[in-house]
């Protein structure tokens, strides 16, 4: 593990799904109190609020925390300035509308606008977002959903070397779909961190570029073995090799961690969740599995194997 970077993080994307204030906060004290210090936000996650209820949290305890946001999507202005609980509440209608038609188009949308890079206007956010933070530098700096390609480009460099040169931050890196990061091998050596999904089934491996791999989508992975475990087969298999039941979520879920630990060693892995006791059973599950890397290697081979025929 590198040293600088805590093996657990968590993600903040979900603050706003809390209807107050004191109730989004409650969930970074709780993870804090289990042992938890990389938080990861963007100025898109909760259209800015993310990153506000993360500045209120860190401000008495900054220098113990790693943080890491992003540059490069951003939320709609009138939403971003919306009080909290309005926001909350309106999420919460969008989300009821489109369950009930998928078809629908909601009053409230997501607005993404990406950016078109220049110096000026990548500064002139960040600078938001550090102010959002109430912290005058970032710990990982990441563009998000950006191509290799486009983080090459010399108004992209020239960027990052003056975050770099004047510590707003002390890595920067790319956030992206692993998709995006087929051509890694060509990104430019300043750029020390990436992050994307990763997958128990089709494992984007992008280690052996010598960068920093932050992982998400821990809670994608359960929901795919969960949908295992209504074969009998599967299941049976993988209670074989490490007595585990997948349709019983607690161990899925340390199926899951132990997975993520296990084909991203020398990173990080995200996590999110809204209820306390989530957090907490997921960090000590990351604390506690028993699960050894010849045991995770079987489970992985079986699920690849069964993912071939669904």
């Amino acid at each position: 593990m590198n040293k600088n970077f805590p093996a657990l993080g968590f993600g903040t994307s979900r603050l706003v799904h809390h209807t107050t204030k004191s109730a989004a906060l409650q969930n970074l004290h709780v993870a804090y109190e289990m042992g938890i210090r990389y938080f990861d936000t963007a100025p898109i996650y909760g259209y800015g609020w993310s990153e506000k209820i993360l500045g209120t949290f860190s401000i008495d305890k900054r220098d113990s925390l790693f943080i890491a946001t992003k540059i490069g999507l951003l939320p709609s202005k009138v939403l971003s300035s919306l009080p909290f609980e309005l926001v909350s509440a309106l999420r919460r209608k969008v989300k009821d509308a489109t369950e009930k038609n998928p078809n629908s188009l909601p009053v409230v949308r997501n607005p993404v606008n990406a950016i078109h890079f220049d110096s000026k206007w990548a500064m002139k956010h960040f600078d938001q977002s550090l102010r959002r933070l109430k912290s005058d530098y970032v710990d990982a700096l990441l563009l998000h959903e950006t191509t290799v390609e486009f983080a090459n480009e010399d108004e992209t460099i020239k960027f990052i070397d003056h975050i770099l040169n004047t510590g707003k931050a002390r890595f920067v890196g790319l956030g992206s779909e692993a998709s995006k990061l087929h051509d890694v091998k060509d990104l430019a050596p300043v750029y020390t961190l990436l992050q994307h999904e990763y997958s128990l089934e089709d494992v984007q491996n992008q280690i052996g570029t010598g960068r920093i791999i932050n992982i998400h989508g821990l809670f994608q992975n359960l929901k795919f073995l969960t949908s295992l475990s209504m074969d009998k087969e599967i299941r049976d298999e993988i209670e074989e090799i490490a007595a585990l039941d997948i349709k019983k979520e607690a161990e899925a879920l340390e199926i899951c961690l132990a997975g993520a630990r296990y084909l991203n060693p020398y990173g990080n892995t995200l996590f999110s969740a809204t209820k306390d006791h989530h957090i907490k059973e997921t960090i000590s599950m990351w604390n506690t599995s028993k699960l050894k890397d010849p045991q995770i290697d079987g489970i992985l081979n079986i699920i690849r194997k069964h993912a071939m025929t669904i």
